[in-house]
């Protein structure tokens, strides 16, 4: 059986922490979000146990703030932060005093979608004018220098994102199992941006 998991942090800084019990965390975190087939969890009586065809995601809340002084150092370095993408707000011009009024009916049609996303099982392929874009920017980027060196685990794996960023997109608006190049596109603008 497969080893799913989502971990969902409102404050990312205490999921986090700095408490020596948590050293451990950042590792296991930075192991998992690889996604292995197979993962040897240890336990308490030494009895060999393994997780299967892991799959990891995270959504977790920070300010800029928090993630720089409240976060151990560790997460900075193995690789942690570049399996991350980072979205970034900075204001928004949403203002209302109270919140709104949940539409249920739009809540249910989002709850259907889900459960359908959930029944997908496949291996998802390019089609070919997706493909022949990913190759040739994947060469100019593979090319191209790294201007911060803080950004150079990032820049490594940014390929992998847009992969991921492209496939969710085409889910989203269910575009089917062949990843388009349109989807490609978008994620690069959403990357880039």
């Amino acid at each position: 059986e497969s080893a799913c998991a989502l971990v969902y942090a409102p404050e990312f800084a205490d999921f986090i922490g700095k408490q020596r019990y948590l050293e451990g965390l950042v590792p296991l975190l930075t192991s998992l979000f690889d996604c292995p087939e197979k993962y040897e969890v240890g336990t308490i009586s030494r009895k060999e146990e393994y997780l299967y065809n892991v799959a990891l995601c995270m959504l977790a809340c920070s300010t800029e703030d928090w993630l720089t002084d409240a976060m151990p150092s560790s997460i900075f370095g193995g690789g942690f932060m570049s399996r991350l993408l980072l979205i970034v707000q900075n204001d928004t011009d949403r203002c209302f005093p109270t919140p709104p009024v949940r539409d249920e009916k739009l809540w249910n049609e989002m709850i259907r979608f889900l459960n359908s996303l959930h029944r997908i099982e496949g291996d998802m392929t390019w089609d070919s004018p997706a493909e022949e874009f990913f190759v040739d920017w994947y060469m100019k980027h593979h090319k191209s220098p790294v201007t911060n060196e803080r950004f150079a685990g990032y820049h490594q794996r940014k390929p992998d994102h847009l992969i991921r960023v492209a496939m969710c997109l085409q889910l989203a608006e269910w575009g089917g199992m062949v990843l388009q190049l349109s989807y490609v596109q978008d994620a690069l603008k959403i990357l880039n941006w």
